[in-house]
C-alpha cells in the first residue's frame, strides 16, 4: 500500500506494469532494483555517465541523447525505445542487438501506450526505465519514471532515493493516477476512435496508439524513413465528436 514512501510507490508501479494483458512483462522480475527517477531523462543521464558518453541509437530515436551527448564521443553501449519512437514498432534491429554483448537499456517510455511488447531478459540488457509521460494527458509534466536494473549501482539515482530526493508531489499524482486506470487504459477506451480516424485518414495503424504511418501523401511528416503522424489530437477529436 503507496504510504507517501518511495518504496509503496515503486511497488504499485511494478504490480501496474505487471498486470499489462497487451503487453509481456514477466521478465521484469529479473531486473529487480528499482528506483524513481524525473522522467526517463534521469535515467538515460546516468547512462551516459555510467559508460562514458554517447550510446549507440538508431536513426529516427529520441533526439536527447544526441543533444546531450554532442561533446561525447559513441560508447559501446545502447539504448533503444520499446516500441520504437520513429514508427511505433518493435525496431527490426532489437532482435540482433538483443543477442549481442553489448550493454543496452531499453527505454519504455511509449509502453503505456502500446500493445505487443515481450520483455527479454538477456544478459546485453542491462537496464529498462518507464516514465508515465506518454500515459495520460499532461503526465509529461510530472517528471516521473521507474528504472529497473539487474544490478544495485548505489549512483546518483539510488542516493536520492535512499534520502527520499524524489518528486514526492508528482510520485504522490502519479499513484492516484495508476491506481484508477490500467496500464492498457489507453487502448482500451480509444482503440475504436484510433482505427476510426486510421481509415478515414488513411493511415496505417502501429503498435502504439499515438502513431500510425502514412504514405506519400504525408511526406512532410518522415522521421527517419517513415511518416509517422501524432493522432492524439485526432483521436480526441474523434471521441468528442470533434472531427471534421
Amino acid at each position: 500500500m503507496y504510504q507517501d514512501t518511495t518504496d509503496g510507490f515503486l511497488i504499485n508501479f511494478t504490480d501496474w506494469v505487471k498486470k499489462s494483458k497487451n503487453n509481456d512483462f514477466s521478465k521484469l522480475d529479473s531486473f529487480p532494483y528499482m528506483s524513481v527517477t524525473c522522467g526517463s531523462i534521469q535515467a538515460f543521464d546516468h547512462w551516459y555517465i555510467q559508460h562514458g558518453g554517447m550510446p549507440q541509437v538508431v536513426d529516427g530515436e529520441f533526439m536527447y541523447h544526441k543533444g546531450a551527448n554532442k561533446f561525447s564521443d559513441c560508447t559501446q553501449t545502447r539504448i533503444l525505445s520499446m516500441p520504437f519512437t520513429g514508427h511505433g514498432q518493435i525496431h527490426e534491429q532489437y532482435e540482433e542487438w538483443r543477442q549481442s554483448d553489448i550493454p543496452m537499456m531499453l527505454d519504455m517510455c511509449h509502453a503505456p501506450a502500446s500493445k505487443g511488447i515481450v520483455l527479454h531478459d538477456d544478459d546485453c540488457i542491462k537496464q529498462v526505465c518507464f516514465s508515465l509521460s506518454k500515459a495520460f494527458w499532461g503526465g509529461e509534466w510530472l517528471r516521473i519514471g521507474v528504472r529497473y536494473s539487474k544490478e544495485d549501482y548505489d549512483d546518483g539515482i539510488d542516493i536520492a532515493n535512499h534520502v527520499k530526493m524524489v518528486p514526492r508531489i508528482s510520485m504522490g499524482v502519479a499513484n492516484e493516477l495508476i491506481c484508477q486506470y490500467d496500464f492498457d487504459n489507453a487502448w482500451t477506451e480509444n482503440e475504436v476512435y484510433y482505427n476510426s480516424v486510421c481509415e478515414r485518414l488513411n493511415l496505417t495503424p502501429t503498435n502504439n496508439i499515438m502513431f500510425a504511418l502514412g504514405g506519400e501523401e504525408y511526406n512532410e511528416y518522415n522521421r527517419a524513413g517513415y511518416n509517422r503522424i501524432c493522432l492524439s489530437q485526432e483521436i480526441y477529436n474523434e471521441k468528442t465528436g470533434e472531427a471534421t
